[in-house]
């Protein structure tokens, strides 16, 4: 379902409803709250989205300035490194002797989020198969896209990062990319993808509806929200969005249980319960083959 932004009057229900919960019955309202462990970590993966989609955006754009169109490129991927910088790596399928060996470099640089900078790019004359490692992040992107095109939640086009967890499973975010000057909450998901990258282990949809907000061109001191029907939480792909598009903060999410704000630099405060939950999803609706109620 697609929800057009809530209106004025819905912030101003909203705040009062959250003025209410934390003037009256302050003891019951600290009887249960989220960690602050929890958001930290929220925050953590939501930064590391919006860095992934910041990196593979900037180095399109310098290698554009550089090569115009004569660095054919398929795709990006964006590999974390241990010492703060991310590898960003340029790619082209062909076909080759091997299928499995049909993923080429063509060119790759790092960027910096600290300075916000693209390093200078190091391309191949004569491009050649990327390393086992470097191919599976591509293969799990693909196979997390497959599946994604078959979910009729998530909506191509698809804007996709992806990360290599502790555990050796990959994190495939996929996110349904909005019309332009729109940002969209919901139409995404969380899947694990083997460390081969050929098959999924999980999928994790973090929203149960679409929001899409107008992008202010100026912050303002009016908030702007969006409510989850199911979970906790604010979800990964929440702070990321406000850290894109950071006019949109101050950005409430309304959770069945709680109310957050997420500020500028995606930092996230826990504001209360929530006293007027969102509505649950709606029952699927009756087939007309059978007698219903």
């Amino acid at each position: 379902m697609r929800m057009a932004a809530g209106p004025a009057r819905r912030v101003r229900t909203v705040l009062l409803a959250l003025c209410f919960c934390l003037t009256a019955g302050g003891a019951g309202a600290q009887e249960a709250r989220p960690s602050e462990e929890t958001l930290r970590s929220i925050e953590t993966r939501g930064r590391r989205i919006a860095v992934y989609i910041a990196a593979r955006q900037k180095a399109r754009e310098r290698l554009q300035q550089e090569a115009g169109g004569l660095l054919q490129s398929d795709q990006q991927v964006v590999i974390e490194k241990k010492e703060g910088t991310w590898r960003v790596v340029f790619i082209r399928t062909q076909a080759l002797a091997s299928p499995a060996q049909n993923l080429v470099g063509v060119a790759e640089t790092e960027y910096n989020p600290g300075a916000d900078e693209v390093g200078a790019f190091k391309k191949d004359a004569a491009p050649r198969p990327l390393p086992v490692a470097t191919a599976a992040y591509v293969r799990a992107i693909q196979v997390a896209i497959g599946v994604a095109a078959k979910r009729p939640e998530l909506k191509p086009p698809f804007v996709e990062s992806v990360f290599k967890e502790p555990d050796n499973l990959f994190s495939v975010y996929i996110q349904s990319k909005p019309e332009e000057g729109l940002a969209r909450f919901g139409g995404d998901a969380r899947m694990r993808v083997s460390p081969d990258g050929l098959m999924m282990v999980g999928i994790e949809p973090l929203h149960a509806d679409i929001t899409d907000i107008p992008i202010p061109a100026h912050a303002s001191a009016q908030p702007t929200l969006h409510s989850h029907a199911t979970g906790e939480y604010p979800t990964d792909t929440d702070v990321a969005l406000i850290l894109m598009h950071p006019t949109l903060a101050p950005h409430l999410v309304l959770t069945p249980a709680w109310i957050f704000r997420i500020d500028p630099e995606g930092h996230i405060t826990w504001l209360g319960p929530n006293r007027v939950p969102p509505p649950r999803p709606a029952p699927a609706a009756p087939s007309d083959s059978g007698g219903g109620s």
